[in-house]
């Protein structure tokens, strides 16, 4: 995020930013600005935190927004997203740090905002816990989060949070009484495969409170530290925050340390709790995209790209019908990049 005064001169009417207040943090469209009163009108205001959408347009002071920055022109609806620069598998197992914070686009926020408008909490084997179960059968990846998972073995299990593409389910292991049958299979199958964080601390807790051996996990907090070389040891929420160009309250953790363990096992749930569960799993997912697509297979991504230009860079359209499938002169361009299948193999990317 950036201090207004450096982006008022990029800003127009119909923009979407997102911005950041003393009170809340929020995207929205620009309805009208004046630089020599020193307001902004915005329309479409939603609160990022609360998933909350103003009914009527809201203005705002300079001197009230901390921070701002441009999501998209509403006119070519751009995708600013940034991709960490591709470059070849040595120069990413070298890095000694991320070059720059991701920058969600207008429509990934949305989403991730209507994910976290319709959190679906069970607390039973209800209709809704069978519908779960069903949506997490059909996905390739998803999110997961334990709570409290900190101590590993040492706390009983209160939370099992999972997200989905498009869903997010809150199970709410101790109204349940145990960790049913149908979760239990999905935790313990290598598909789908789960994106976690410390999976250390979560498979100690499982082996030991459930007797369950977690398989098909993609430990964000492992793939960082490969990819890296970073000497601190970060919570998931710390490197969200590192990670995702968000306002800086945005991440902020809802839940006290020093109640931590009495809030997450208190019931009944209080929203704020699985509202800052449901956002760390829904990013949790998130952070498993970025640096797949965007780390470990920007390499793969660049070489797709170059190829599927190959035949375009020639004039005659005689050549092009030359290339028959038995043909495998351009074909035999790609070669295997040993050093990255290496990478690939050692991040288990190709199980």
């Amino acid at each position: 995020m950036e201090d207004p005064r450096k982006v008022l001169k990029n800003l127009k009417i119909g923009q979407i930013i997102m911005a950041e207040t003393e009170l809340e943090s929020i995207i929205a469209k620009i309805l009208c600005l004046s630089a020599k009163s020193g307001f902004i009108e915005l329309e479409n205001v939603r609160n990022l935190k609360t998933n909350y959408v103003y009914a009527t347009p809201q203005i705002y002071t300079f001197q009230q927004i901390i921070s701002i920055k441009i999501v998209a022109d509403e006119e070519s609806n751009k995708d600013t997203s940034s991709s960490m620069p591709a470059s070849s598998p040595e120069q990413y197992s070298k890095r000694k740090e991320i070059e720059s914070k991701y920058n969600l686009s207008n429509w990934e926020i949305n989403a991730i905002s209507q994910q976290l408008a319709s959190v679906t909490v069970i607390y039973q084997c209800s209709q809704s816990y069978y519908a779960s179960i069903s949506d997490i059968k059909m996905q390739s990846v998803i999110g997961l989060v334990v709570e409290p998972v900190s101590g590993g073995r040492n706390n009983r299990t209160s939370i099992i949070a999972i997200c989905t593409q498009k869903n997010v389910y809150i199970y709410d292991i101790t109204s349940m009484g145990k960790l049913m049958r149908d979760l239990r299979q999905i935790l313990e199958a290598s598909r789908p495969k789960k994106a976690v964080h410390y999976s250390h601390l979560i498979g100690d807790h499982m082996v030991h409170r459930h007797q369950l051996q977690l398989a098909g996990l993609f430990d964000t907090y492992v793939v960082h530290k490969m990819l890296t070389n970073c000497t601190n040891s970060l919570s998931l929420l710390e490197l969200l925050k590192i990670t995702f160009c968000m306002p800086e309250q945005y991440f902020k953790n809802e839940i006290k340390s020093n109640t931590y363990l009495f809030d997450v096992q208190r019931r009944p749930l209080e929203k704020n709790i699985t509202q800052q569960i449901a956002l760390k799993v829904v990013f949790q997912l998130k952070l498993y995209e970025i640096l797949v697509h965007k780390s470990l297979l920007a390499h793969v991504f660049d070489k797709c790209s170059h190829f599927s230009k190959r035949l375009t860079e020639t004039e005659s359209s005689e050549a092009v019908m030359l290339i028959q499938p038995g043909n495998t002169r351009i074909h035999d361009e790609i070669q295997p990049d040993e050093e990255w299948t290496s990478l690939l193999n050692l991040l288990n990317i190709n199980d």
